[in-house]
């Protein structure tokens, strides 16, 4: 059915239209009812298709960019299976638009029926070439031998293989692999200039297999035409053998190494340092049980140093995120040179595996690029290249819907959009969030994402996650016949389940594992017609439920679940129970967000109230001004009601704010300085007199200019 824009020009959007008469492409927008719409901080195209070109499978993925801005995206051509072993080419893409297309297929190197790759690419800075390490190896993997090729021309052409098994492979390896994933050239220290590659190996008369096996380094100090073997990370027991992996060198001039274990313990990357860039790694390999791993090659990537004139240090590190199997592709971050990790960010919640990442100059628009294996039946059906910039890596959310284009398209690029059950309504949203639209519910409505089997909002027996929502609503005051109204919902009929919802004019969430169901109340009547941010934690870490009510804290409850949260049902805005009974919000929602982890207030989605609009009914008088001295004050580590300077209280620099926009929406109106002798006896003493003395008289003087 057609879209049904019940938008006028109410108050709040007339005034918005004044006070941002500098930005005339979003007034024309809003003057038409119609907002523009925003890329998505995360953007992901498919480089390599399975059966493309011929090849069955593309494996094992690297990427660089060039000197001059080109990317260049490496992986295996494998020519009749998925196999590790057979025949195998060394193929590439490039790109010239910072990832958003890429160009044809380009064979590097076709071994015959023998293999080629892994490659582990690496730009030489000072000249601009790209040097690609690779292994060449008979059909069966008995002999691997390392090589490199090199271009001059951003990838366009490229040298023939050298040997280098002379002197990059000691007599007492046997199995060799190289990579996977970009090398590094190092930025600090007496080897500055020096181009670092990680490989693997096993001990003499071995095998590639968990007995004996190492991950090392190779090195290069005149640009890549000469290689020697670096120093190993070794294995400590039988339980941790370090395999494949990549380096990142730290701002204090070590070289961090983090690697694949193959040994019995797991389920956990490995890591170790190197003091002497890379010439040895003098401690066995150490367990991160901070980057959980399924067995699976991972990525690194410095993303910004203070050495090199950004403002923090950060290294991201990206794999699939599980225990398990190779599913949940997430990046994480380190801002303190590898000692701790965050929860990251998930990319692709479903099949994946391999990956590698690139920074992007600013010439491509900055931000960095994940290159991994994806897939919906194998994780390696295809291989994407995913964009994000510093927003995306630091929002928590998994998705954030605010109806601005008037589509349920998520906002956080992480393709999880919704669709429509009826014709869809729309309403000038509340004024304090940045949409200025919100989606009208009439009992009838359902906005419906649908469920697969890995959708992102199936929350495990680990996960911490927290939902948002903007709603105002008038109903669902008793519990009759539309007394509980669904606003974000994962319902099942039986089994794991959540819910949020109103129901006798309160909040309530509601969640099961299966065996136990588990929930709290809110205290606080929200069935008033007035907006409001509803926030849920759930909070495994801390074992407690905690709603919130426009910021503050309403009810609490031990969270008593073990389980995992995940069904097969859709995720659903605007109801719940659908399939049963529908109960369904009656109102308006104006924005959703779900997010990953048990987020503090200060981390809820932030008002950006219009400046001296402190009520948001599109007008700057005396009622603003008397809600900031009912306010006076107040300070809050998140948003304060009054707080138009962002800096979490209200104060002098506020009122100068409302001074500077008073009248704005209001054709007659109380003169400031009578306003001000009305909301005097509401601030508290010593305030009075700094109003009076401090800005009366420019809010005078600004007032007789009226």
């Amino acid at each position: 059915m057609g879209v049904r824009r019940n938008i006028s020009l109410p108050s709040c959007v007339l005034y918005r239209l004044r006070l941002l008469s500098v930005a005339g492409p979003l007034i024309l927008s809003l003057a038409l009812g119609v907002l523009p719409a925003e890329a998505s901080p995360l953007q992901q195209v498919v480089v390599f298709q399975q059966g493309e070109g011929g090849y069955h499978t593309f494996r094992i993925p690297a990427i660089v960019q060039a000197n001059d801005g080109t990317l260049l995206a490496f992986a295996q051509g494998r020519v009749n299976s998925a196999s590790d072993y057979g025949n195998i080419d060394q193929v590439l893409k490039r790109s010239f638009d910072g990832g958003k297309t890429w160009g044809p297929l380009q064979v590097l190197y076709n071994n015959g029926t023998d293999g080629a790759g892994p490659a582990a690419p690496v730009v030489d800075r000072n000249t601009g070439n790209i040097i690609l390490p690779l292994v060449l190896s008979d059909a069966q993997h008995t002999i691997q031998l390392p090589h490199y090729m090199t271009s001059t021309d951003s990838g366009a052409t490229w040298s023939s293989p050298v040997d280098i098994s002379a002197t990059a492979k000691l007599s007492t390896w046997s199995g060799y692999a190289l990579g996977t994933g970009h090398g590094i050239q190092l930025l600090r220290g007496p080897h500055a200039g020096r181009l670092v590659v990680s490989g693997r190996h096993s001990l003499a008369g071995q095998p590639l297999n968990p007995d004996g096996r190492e991950a090392h380094v190779i090195y290069s100090d005149d640009g890549g035409v000469t290689w020697y073997a670096g120093g190993s990370l070794k294995n400590s027991s039988g339980d941790i053998n370090p395999n494949e992996s990549q380096v990142e060198e730290l701002v204090d001039g070590r070289i961090y190494i983090n690697a694949r274990n193959q040994g019995g313990l797991a389920k956990a990357r490995l890591f170790g340092y190197s003091s002497d860039s890379g010439l040895s790694f003098p401690n066995p390999a150490q367990v991160e049980y901070q980057l959980i791993d399924p067995v699976v090659q991972a990525s690194l990537l410095r993303y910004s140093a203070v050495d090199q004139g950004e403002a923090g240090n950060r290294i991201l590190f990206a794999n699939p995120a599980s225990e398990v199997s190779r599913v949940r592709m997430t990046i994480k971050s380190t801002f303190d040179e590898t000692i701790t990790w965050n929860t990251g960010k998930m990319v692709y919640r479903g099949l994946s595996g391999y990956s590698d990442m690139v920074k992007l100059s600013s010439t491509s628009g900055g931000g960095g690029g994940l290159l991994y294996e994806n897939g919906t039946t194998a994780y390696y059906n295809r291989i994407s290249f995913a964009r994000f910039d510093s927003a995306w890596l630091d929002s928590p959310a998994l998705m954030h819907i605010d109806f601005r284009d008037y589509t349920a398209r998520d906002q956080e690029g992480n393709g999880i959009n919704g669709t429509f059950a009826a014709s869809q309504a729309y309403v000038a949203g509340d004024p304090r969030y940045s949409s200025h639209i919100a989606l009208h519910f009439d009992g009838n409505d359902v906005v419906r994402f649908a469920d697969n089997a890995y959708h992102a909002c199936d929350f495990n027996e680990t996960d911490s996650f927290t939902l948002e929502t903007v709603f105002r609503t008038s109903s669902h005051i008793d519990f009759g016949p539309n007394g509980a109204g669904g606003l974000i919902a994962k319902d099942a009929s039986s089994g794991p389940y959540y819910w949020l919802r109103v129901e006798s004019g309160k909040l309530r969430f509601g969640a099961s594992d299966g065996t136990t169901t588990n929930g709290v109340i809110g205290s606080q009547t929200v069935s008033d017609g007035d907006w409001h941010h509803a926030a849920l934690v759930f909070d495994r870490a801390a074992s407690q439920i905690r709603l919130y009510v426009d910021y503050q804290l309403d009810n609490s409850a031990t969270l008593s679940l073990t389980g995992s949260l995940a069904n097969s049902s859709d995720l659903l805005l605007g109801a719940f129970n659908t399939g049963t009974f529908p109960l369904n919000v009656l109102g308006d929602i104006d924005l959703a967000r779900i997010s990953m982890g048990a987020l503090s207030r200060s981390e809820f989605v932030q008002p950006t109230l219009a400046a001296g609009d402190a009520n948001g009914d599109g007008l700057v008088n005396l009622a603003d001004l008397q809600i900031l001295g009912d306010h006076w004050q107040a300070n809050d580590a998140c948003w304060v009601v009054g707080d138009f300077t962002g800096d979490s209280a209200v104060n002098l620099a506020d009122l100068q704010v409302l001074g500077d926009h008073w009248g704005y929406g209001a054709l007659t109106d109380t003169s400031l300085d009578e306003a001000l002798q009305q909301v005097g006896l509401n601030i508290p003493e010593p305030t009075t007199r700094m109003l009076t003395l401090g800005i009366g008289g420019l809010l005078l003087s600004r007032s007789k200019r009226r």
